[in-house]
């Protein structure tokens, strides 16, 4: 008697397992359409591989021992001062140093922006930024054959923010 039973039900019991598959499906796709931020990177696979030669420079800057230092101040809403300098091993300034400073605005890439100082021993650098929001502030100096970057994400504040500190 039991095993008829069984034998009855057990295509509903397939049919039922498909149902639930099928349901948490249809609420994963509604959670994924609700969440997801519609940003897309053009040309990921390049950015990403560019991103793994940071890494892997990472090891060869250390050995090197050449620092970057940089103080960060936003004077308004949009304009920022940044002073860089440099030290060696030693901890002595280094001389005759160039300086690139590329600024990428994390939710669009159309308001980056890029600033070079050459042959100086630090770098002031007065810029006004088109938009307040997040900011990737990359810092790359060259100093005889070798380079070295800094990488700092900082937040421009609008005018009802400034009085509050910025921290790179």
């Amino acid at each position: 008697m039991k095993l008829d039973k069984i034998r009855i039900y057990w295509p509903y019991a397939i049919f039922g397992l498909f149902a639930i598959v099928i349901i948490v499906n249809i609420i994963y796709i509604i959670l994924a359409k609700d969440s997801w931020r519609g940003i897309y990177t053009p040309d990921a696979y390049k950015k990403g591989v560019e991103y793994n030669k940071i890494l892997e420079n990472i090891d060869a800057q250390y050995k090197i021992g050449i620092k970057i230092y940089n103080t960060i101040s936003q004077r308004t809403s949009k304009d920022l001062f940044i002073e860089t300098y440099a030290t060696n091993k030693n901890g002595e300034t280094l001389k005759n140093i160039s300086i690139i400073y590329a600024f990428k605005y994390l939710p669009d890439a159309k308001y980056d922006i890029t600033r070079l100082i050459e042959s100086t021993s630090y770098g002031n650098l007065n810029i006004a930024l088109p938009m307040p929001g997040k900011w990737q502030l990359d810092t790359i100096v060259k100093y005889d054959d070798k380079i070295v970057q800094d990488l700092a994400i900082i937040e421009i504040k609008d005018e009802q923010n400034l009085e509050q500190p910025l921290n790179p």
